[in-house]
This record gives structure tokens, sequence and C-alpha cells, in this order.
């Protein structure tokens, strides 16, 4: 089963909805409230959104029913950036505003490899991997 996450941020809630024809116009429903600042929503290969707490010295982690899987403290209040890198995509990079640093972490479930089609060249970076 494929899981679609359609993030957006209003009034400090990430919403969610599963069925694509509501992604332009619908009826998300809010996956979760009371950020200060979310920011750099991730996504594992499970369908779990990671979402840092600016503000809020967490990321994160939450189910696509949308309870919360895990909570990873940050060593700053403002963690701003999430992303899954290195070969098996099990490490989590964070950057963090208030000790303007980046750190990492290693998890469980791998990052989801997105992909987006390229209809024409956007910039001089070369892509790396398929």
């Amino acid at each position: 089963m494929r899981v679609h996450f359609f993030c957006i941020i209003l009034s400090c809630a990430v919403k969610h909805s599963e069925d694509p024809s509501e992604w332009e116009i619908g009826n998300p429903r809010v996956l979760a409230s009371g950020f200060n600042h979310p920011e750099g929503p991730m996504l594992d290969s499970e369908g779990n959104l990671y979402v840092a707490h600016f503000g809020g010295s967490a990321i994160h982690v939450f189910s696509s029913n949308g309870s919360t899987k895990r909570i990873i403290r940050a060593p700053g209040s403002k963690p701003s950036n999430v992303e899954f890198a290195g070969e098996d995509l099990r490490t989590l990079y964070v950057t963090e505003n208030e000790t303007k640093a980046v750190y990492r972490t290693r998890v469980e479930v791998p990052g989801a490899i997105l992909s987006y089609p390229v209809k024409k060249k956007i910039s001089n970076l070369e892509r790396i991997g398929e």
C-alpha cells in the first residue's frame, strides 16, 4: 500500500491526505497541530513523516494514521530541516539554527526515495544516481 502525504503549513498544522484527488483542492485532515513553526517535512520508506519543530527542540515522527511514533530531541531549540542520507538512507541529518550546526543520527527505517520528473534544465547542478 502506498501512502501519499500532502503537507501544508497552515495555522501551524501539518495536514495529510491519502487521496490524490484532494491534493489541489480538498479537505485534508490535520495530522498534527500545536507546532510553533514546523519545518522540513520528509518521509521514510514506510510512509512515516518526520517534521522538525523549530522552537520546540525536537523532530517529531508521525505514522500515516497521525499517531506519534517517536520524538527525537534536538541539541538546540531550533531544528530546521531533516534529510535522509548514506548508502542505506538510514542516517538522518538535522540542521539546527540555534547552535548553528548539522547533526546526524541513525534511524531504523530508511528514508523514502522521492523522484520528480525534470522537464528542463533549471540549474547547473548535475543529478547523481537514479
